[in-house]
């Protein structure tokens, strides 16, 4: 049977060429096709291993703190923390520290918000008409935030400036509101006239309470700006105050460097440590306890706000009569006249302000500034759309929560944007001790963007140290925004919140490690997890499990997740912000994960599909030549040839032709692969000889089949020919 075999493939060299060239192309085709869905699954695979993990592989939190949607969706929020005080134990994170498996175990506990007063120093000397006697150099602030959409109009700051001489001195009289004056002008007749800098009340929520700043214009030009400044000044020079809400948190100094290289992200002064303790003092009459907590500080406030200033110059009736008179009459004054434009702008911005509060604790040593009162804020409430949708529920912000009522006197003033409204609760923390004080002790600064660096594809909430962002998710959002995202700002209360700008050890803040559940979240990193592989992420889940059994703390792998985008609706703010669309990033549990299975999956169907397709090209093929040769089979039937026999004929012949082009395929696959960019071993080049002898054999099957059933009549029926 092989010699009649090789004769038919020798004598009908055409059939047989057509054959092997349909062989050699399927075969060309599903090898060159199979390394390219190969080199595609080898390039998302790889992708995937290259940015599975973030800063940790775990995330601990108190049990129930996970949201509804959370659960359902297996998401993590954007910025858990920030509304999570307290709920785990010491015992339990020592518990979880003490698990094999687990390499790293960093806790975090949220303090709540203190406020700090950056100072904006204005320069006004070229405001200054030098010609005139008296005069009052009017700023009007006006505040900013989200992207410029909410807008405040403060009320203005006044500096009086004379050319009469001041005396400044803490002086009783009854002429102003407030019992003690400390500046008097001094008339032309000699009579001392007080000037009343402050009134009786206290400021109001979303406004900072200044006084009528008072000025002696020299006669050599130079300023007499008070007290504060024993020597005459070349410039006048005056100072705003920005009321920031920073958020503390407490860490664990050693875990923290060991998950994201905290101490190495240090640029001034010193790293936190171990042995950070509070450092109290008493006061003279010792009825008061300062303490001073040492936090190390962010240069970094991520803080979505800015100031820009307008200043005129006041002259004429309200001018002439501020002398002797009451503040609040005459700022009211004041606040109605008119004023003559200056060419002195003013344009700040938060992280300006707060910078040079960090200058001055460079400069000076100075504690960075009171820790009270202590306010934190809770988790904002969404309402779900059918379109699965957020929209956050408003809440009413209570001025009382940022008051201390032991000395309200020291109250100066909070964030414009409390006036702005809110999305999340805020209650205040009452102090360790009713007689103490707290004061945040700067001991260094660190730079976020020092910290070690994870893929942004496999991104967690890295809350300790990065803001959230929200972006436009529809086109007028994304207008209203100037293509810029939403961030955060100084409003304890606002959607979205800042992460802790201000660090501190666990066992310095004072009473935190007495509390029974003082930390938030614990951070977990898994040891030897090498990749996205099935031993590495059975590492992870076996350690999970053990967290849950030994503590039943709420535990979520976050290993392999991956942002997601989640449509959140924002009611409009109170100052001119309207309703936004946004895209804000949530987290997705177990992308990578998913990623993989899909990849294999396409890679499988596609494959099958490639086989399936050559089958029928070369079966087609087959048949074809089969019928051709019809009456060739039936005269061998006629012969004898058994069914067996003439099926192993077209088989034979097949397989043959499919050798053939299976060595040829393997020869010429390395080159061919090359030149179309496709990444094929030489493995997987010769494995196109099995799979064209394979490809044959099945697609021969029918064929042979059929040539088996030939009749010996076939050989004597005539043709059909066309009727005449």
């Amino acid at each position: 049977m092989l010699r009649v075999v090789l004769a038919q493939l020798r004598h009908r060299t055409g059939r047989a060429t057509a054959l092997l060239l349909g062989v050699l192309i399927a075969t060309m085709g599903f090898t060159l096709l199979t390394g390219s869905a190969e080199t595609s699954r080898l390039q998302v695979v790889g992708e995937v291993q290259a940015n599975f993990r973030a800063a940790y592989d775990i995330l601990v939190r108190p049990p129930g703190t996970r949201l509804p949607l959370e659960q359902e969706l297996g998401l993590v929020r954007p910025n858990f923390l920030s509304g999570q005080f307290g709920g785990i134990t010491l015992d339990q994170y020592e518990r979880i520290k003490r698990l094999p498996g687990v390499e790293v175990a960093a806790p975090i506990a949220m303090i709540g918000y203190v406020t700090a007063y950056a100072p904006v120093d204005l320069d006004l000397t070229d405001a200054v008409d030098p010609s005139l006697q008296r005069q009052v150099i009017r700023i009007k602030p006006t505040w900013s935030a989200a992207t410029g959409l909410s807008v405040h109009e403060a009320k203005p700051v006044y500096v009086y400036v004379t050319r009469n001489d001041v005396l400044w001195g803490p002086t009783e009289t009854d002429a102003c509101e407030e019992t003690t004056v400390y500046a008097f002008e001094v008339q032309p007749d000699g009579e001392e006239i007080p000037l009343c800098q402050v009134d009786g009340s206290g400021p109001t929520l979303g406004e900072v309470k200044y006084g009528l700043s008072v000025v002696r214009l020299r006669p050599d030009g130079t300023f007499d700006l008070g007290p504060d400044f024993p020597h005459a000044q070349q410039r006048l020079t005056t100072r705003l105050v920005w009321p920031i809400a920073l958020l503390v948190a407490a860490i664990d100094p050693a875990a923290e460097a060991d998950l994201v290289g905290l101490d190495a992200a240090v640029t001034d002064g010193r790293y936190l440590t171990a042995d950070d303790r509070p450092i109290d003092d008493r006061s003279i009459d010792g009825s008061w306890l300062y303490t001073r907590v040492p936090v190390l500080a962010t240069t970094t406030p991520d803080l979505d706000e800015g100031l820009t200033a307008s200043i005129d110059r006041v002259v004429g009736e309200a001018v002439e009569g501020l002398p002797g008179a009451a503040w609040g009459v005459a700022r009211e004054a004041l606040d109605r006249a008119g004023g003559q434009p200056t060419d002195v702008a003013v344009e700040y911005t938060a992280t300006d302000a707060y910078r040079r509060l960090l200058a001055d604790v460079d400069g000076y040593g100075a504690p960075f500034g009171s820790m009270v009162p202590i306010v934190r804020s809770g988790e904002p409430r969404y309402a779900v759309a059918e379109d699965g949708s957020l929209t956050p529920r408003p809440i009413d912000v209570q001025p009382s929560v940022f008051v201390d009522e032991r000395q309200p006197g020291f109250v100066v003033g909070w964030s414009w944007l409390l006036g702005d409204g809110g999305f999340r609760p805020l209650a205040q923390v009452p102090p360790p001790d009713p007689a103490q004080l707290l004061y945040a002790d700067w001991v260094g600064s660190f730079d976020p963007a020092n910290l070690t660096r994870f893929s942004e594809l496999s991104a967690v909430p890295m809350e300790t140290y990065f803001a959230p962002r929200a972006t436009g998710a529809d086109d007028r959002s994304r207008e209203l925004l100037g293509g810029q995202a939403l961030g955060p700002d100084s409003n304890p209360a606002s959607y979205l919140a800042t992460p802790p700008q201000l660090l501190t050890s666990l066992y310095a803040f004072p009473g935190l490690t007495d509390a029974p559940a003082p930390l938030s979240a614990i951070r977990v990193r898994v040891a030897g997890v090498e990749g996205f592989d099935d031993v590495s992420r059975e590492k992870v889940r076996l350690v999970a499990e053990a967290i849950t059994a030994a503590t039943g703390l709420d535990v979520d792998i976050t290993l392999g997740s991956s942002p997601t985008l989640r449509t959140v609706n924002l009611p409009a703010g109170n100052y001119g912000r309207p309703e936004l669309r946004l895209a804000e990033e949530w987290s997705k549990k177990g992308t990578a994960a998913v990623i993989i299975q899909a990849i294999d999956r396409k890679s499988v169907v596609l494959f099958g599909l490639i086989l399936v397709v050559c089958v029928l090209f070369l079966g087609n093929a087959v048949s074809a030549a089969v019928r051709d040769r019809r009456r060739e089979l039936a005269v061998l039937a006629c012969l004898g040839w058994s069914r067996r026999r003439l099926a192993g004929l077209i088989a034979t012949e097949v397989v043959i032709v499919g050798l053939l082009a299976g060595v040829a395929s393997a020869a010429l696959a390395l080159p061919l692969s090359s030149l179309v960019g496709v990444r094929l071993s030489v493995l997987h080049a010769l494995l196109a000889i099995p799979v064209a002898v394979g490809l044959a054999l099945i697609a021969a099957l029918v064929p042979a089949l059929r040539a088996a059933r030939t009749h010996p009549a076939a050989a004597i029926h005539a043709a059909a020919r066309p009727p005449r």
